[in-house]
């Protein structure tokens, strides 16, 4: 992951998810980078993800790159006000009932809404944002939520979904 030329596939995954959690999380929810990123962690005490996102932030030219993309993405959704039209986007408030599952995503697993599927497996589906932040921004979701309605909530029966 460190110190490459060219992305690799854990670049592509974990450095978008890291630069959208650092930056979203603080500013639309108040968390802070800490608090985001977990509290397991290092001998020093700091959470195991906050002291590799600092390493990779100071040390890959890669991880660079590819966090400016996102950043770019981001930048033009609060420009253009996007977060505002999507629910729960800043609330984390889905305004849906866990039963019913009526949010976008429910009619996506129910195939009520028809998506282009880069990946489908018994906990997710994985398919091409409509409006993306970066040129390669997928969404993973969940098909059955189990109570999860925001990332606050996750609990040790979430892991497969998450």
């Amino acid at each position: 992951l460190l110190g490459t030329d060219t992305p690799t596939l854990a670049d592509a995954t974990i450095i978008p998810s890291l630069t959208f959690t650092s930056y979203m999380l603080p500013r639309h929810w108040g968390w802070s980078e800490s608090e985001a990123f977990g509290q397991s962690g290092t001998e020093d005490g700091e959470p195991y993800l906050e002291a590799f996102w600092k390493t990779v932030r100071s040390r890959d030219p890669c991880a660079d790159r590819v966090i400016g993309e996102v950043l770019a993405g981001i930048s033009n959704w609060e420009e253009t006000e996007r977060w505002k039209t999507i629910p729960g986007a800043i609330s984390g408030d889905l305004h849906d009932d866990d039963g019913e599952n009526d949010c976008i995503f429910g009619k996506i697993v129910r195939g009520e809404i028809p998506v282009s599927k880069i990946h489908e497996d018994d906990f997710t589906i994985a398919f091409p944002d409509i409006n993306p932040a970066a040129p390669r921004h997928i969404l993973v979701i969940p098909k059955s939520r189990n109570g999860l309605r925001r990332l606050t909530d996750a609990t040790e029966e979430h892991i497969d979904i998450l």
